[in-house]
């Protein structure tokens, strides 16, 4: 189930999570549309033999929020493709501070930095509803150019053709 997403300061949209037809994956903004957030409710067959979800689908929750926020800012994959780019991840870095057990609902940040230069970074925490610090993902990500595959100079400045919101990325429009 997809629902129109038109984030507006302060207020919170539901919209389809990636993973089941229901309206599981919540985002919210600040009065700034910073930082974005995703809530997923970590399932069963996430969880590893210690009990607790697994490292790897923490990346991809991080994945999942990232994805999120860009499709909030008004990007896809088809408008970046037409513009002949792909996101790529260049570093990626997870740090562990509490665990989350299947059915426990946590809540993953997004929030891009930009700099000079061909990359940027993207700072994710994952909280317990309480605010409990489960994990701090640090991403470096850049865009590819799909044609000459290397990353493009600005990729600021790409973002800010395609994003309707750029604010959600960090970007001033």
């Amino acid at each position: 189930m997809r629902l129109p997403c038109v984030p507006r300061p302060g207020r919170r949209v539901v919209v389809g999570d990636t993973h089941s037809d229901s309206p599981r994956a919540a985002i919210t903004t600040s009065p700034v549309l910073s930082p974005f957030t995703v809530r997923i409710v970590a399932r069963g067959y996430e969880v590893d033999s210690n009990g607790h979800v697994a490292g790897t689908v923490l990346l991809q929750y991080g994945h999942h929020a990232r994805w999120e926020c860009m499709r909030a800012a008004g990007i896809d994959q088809a408008a970046l493709a037409a513009k002949g780019v792909g996101p790529v991840s260049l570093e990626e870095r997870i740090r562990f501070h509490h665990e989350i057990q299947a059915g426990q609902e946590i809540v993953v940040s997004c929030e891009f930095a930009w700099g000079e230069g061909k990359s940027f970074r993207i700072k994710q925490d994952i909280r317990l509803p309480d605010g409990t610090l489960a994990a701090e993902i640090a991403n470096v990500g850049g865009l590819l150019d799909l044609k000459d595959r290397r990353l493009v100079r600005d990729p600021g400045q790409v973002w800010k053709s395609v994003a309707t919101v750029p604010q959600l990325l960090g970007l001033l429009s």
